[in-house]
């Protein structure tokens, strides 16, 4: 049966109203159509032609976003049903990245980046977008294919992360609550009075067992920045309320969580695009080497197992420091660059593996190197020893 047979059973499927069943789970949807757009089985006896294919799941693609939006649109009280199914957003996310990527609709990527900013609930930045980036970001260190749709996301992630952190949070100024108590009992109203207060920070209510569980139960559903015990003395216990910084310093944890997803966010991005990479561009001569940075080979040098084998010019990344007891000096462990990789000779690959030796980085000792601009992305390089490895071994 083709893919013009099953088109409008599809096609129909996806366009189910899902969004008025409590217990339908729109991520188990994008993963069922991720699966139909995994490349076609040759070894069918009958063979299915991936444009057929493509031009289905093009038109399923279209379906299914709208079916997204209509099932972020519900109202509260359908979205947090008891009866609703707990859905994983990130799994989500990362399995239409995925789907909408293989059929280059990144039209649709971007459509859904825009709806994502207008629905910030359903798709939280801590805790769906970025960890999806992150994901996203693994899937395309085994994959040949571009990143496009994927730096969307990224850039996405990195322009809200970098609103959100433009200042550190102000730290208050007073002991004032801005916060308006539902109930207007008399304690409630001489509590919210000690909220409203700059200078007050501590008061005592001296009350029955009954009016304390109530004003307990008050500052905890209104998430007062109240520190709350029974001081179990005299007759009847008093209760002693304390401010607190609580709402700031989560403001202030919150703030340095996104400045370092901001930092790992930014690196995966320049990985990705190589920004600010300029080939045989000139560099000043750092003090120290740094983990992380380009280097060239000197000339004059040979690969140390095999003299005949000029390795200056020879460029890569450094990616650890060995310290050399016997000599006292340092060594460092180079990780070559995919356009060093790609130039290795067959014979130096080929006797490396027959060896057991590592072909894909070697050791040498900073007077052997110098600094360099880099010519490619860590991800290129990645690609091209994946490539060779499958290749030699």
């Amino acid at each position: 049966m083709g893919w013009k047979t099953l088109a409008p059973a599809l096609q129909k499927f996806f366009a189910l109203p899902i969004e008025e069943d409590t217990k339908a789970s729109i991520t188990r949807i994008f993963q069922i159509f991720e699966s139909l757009c995994q490349p076609p089985d040759t070894t069918q006896a009958v063979p299915q032609t991936e444009s057929e294919q493509m031009v289905v799941c093009q038109q399923l693609a279209e379906i299914l976003f709208n079916t997204l939006v209509r099932w972020d649109q519900r109202p509260p009280l359908q979205r947090y049903s008891y009866q609703a199914t707990k859905e994983n957003r990130e799994e989500l996310v990362v399995s239409m990245f995925r789907s909408f990527h293989k059929l280059q609709r990144q039209d649709l990527l971007l459509h859904f980046l825009g709806h994502a900013l207008e629905y910030p609930k359903q798709n939280d930045l801590r805790e769906v977008l970025v960890p999806a980036a992150k994901q996203l970001y693994l899937d395309m260190l085994d994959s040949t294919d571009d990143a496009e749709g994927y730096i969307h996301l990224l850039n996405v992630c990195i322009e809200k992360l970098q609103w959100l952190t433009r200042k550190p949070p102000a730290e208050p100024k007073s002991w004032t609550q801005n916060i308006k108590l539902r109930c207007n009992c008399s304690d409630c109203t001489t509590l919210q009075t000690f909220l409203h207060d700059p200078e007050q920070q501590v008061i005592r209510f001296k009350m029955a067992k009954s009016y304390r569980r109530h004003l307990h139960q008050i500052i905890d559903s209104h998430e007062c920045d109240l520190d709350h015990v029974t001081e179990r003395k005299g007759s009847p216990y008093t209760l002693v309320c304390t401010k607190n910084r609580t709402t700031y310093k989560n403001k202030c944890r919150i703030y340095q969580e996104g400045l370092q997803r901001l930092e790992k966010l930014q690196e995966l991005s320049n990985s990705i695009t190589g920004e600010g990479y300029e080939a045989d561009a000139p560099s000043s001569t750092p003090s120290i080497f740094s983990p992380g940075q380009s280097v060239i080979v000197k000339k004059g040098l040979s690969v140390p197992d095999d003299p005949t084998i000029a390795m200056g010019g020879w460029r890569g990344r450094i990616s650890t420091f060995v310290k050399n007891n016997i000599d006292n000096d340092t060594l460092v462990e180079i990780e070559w660059d995919s356009l060093t990789l790609e130039q290795l000779p067959e014979e130096f690959l080929q006797t490396s593996v027959n060896e057991e030796l590592d072909w894909a980085r070697m050791v040498l000792t900073t007077d052997d190197i110098a600094p360099c601009q880099p010519r490619d992305t860590k991800v290129a390089a990645i690609k091209t020893r994946k490539k060779l490895k499958k290749k030699f071994g």
